[in-house]
């Protein structure tokens, strides 16, 4: 991102953009199937316990589907650091953070228990991925429109 931004190279940072959610995508939906189907046989690699690995499989079955949000963090984040901007990206991720300990203590004072704790560890990875990438995803698009309005082409290599 960063080495196109300084050359002006705004088809190079979309497609850039595009390859790399495709990637992340891709890559965070492995992981959270991973974590869904496989929790309790990678629990079973570092506890002999069955019920320690049930634990642990319920754990990450919660965790799971918040993986592919936090890649498109990722993207998210990697655009706004190349173009120059870190203020996004980090007022989302310490906004999110903050509301993570009340809101882990509210869940888990409900009928969730200590399972509160991990919906809520999930809840804000969640949100935090989501709010990042679709802020990122906005900016580049108006950011686009602003130069096609005003004639700018992507400079030539």
């Amino acid at each position: 991102m960063g080495q196109n931004f300084g050359a002006a190279q705004w088809d190079r940072i979309s497609k850039g953009f595009r390859i790399s959610t495709a990637a992340m995508a891709s890559w965070g939906s492995l992981i959270m199937l991973t974590l869904f189907f496989g929790g309790y046989t990678l629990f079973g690699l570092f506890l002999p316990d069955h019920g320690l690995q049930s634990l642990g499989a319920l754990y990450l079955r919660v965790l799971a589907p918040c993986q592919i949000f936090a890649c498109l963090e990722g993207v998210g984040s990697g655009y706004f650091r190349g173009t120059g901007r870190t203020i996004p990206a980090s007022s989302v991720s310490i906004s999110c953070n903050t509301i993570r300990v009340p809101l882990c203590y509210w869940l888990s004072s409900t009928a969730l228990g200590l399972n509160g704790i991990w919906y809520g560890l999930a809840s804000t990875a969640l949100l935090r991925g989501l709010v990042i990438y679709g802020w990122a995803a906005i900016a580049m698009s108006r950011a686009n429109k602003k130069r096609e309005a005003s004639g700018e082409a992507s400079a030539a290599v």
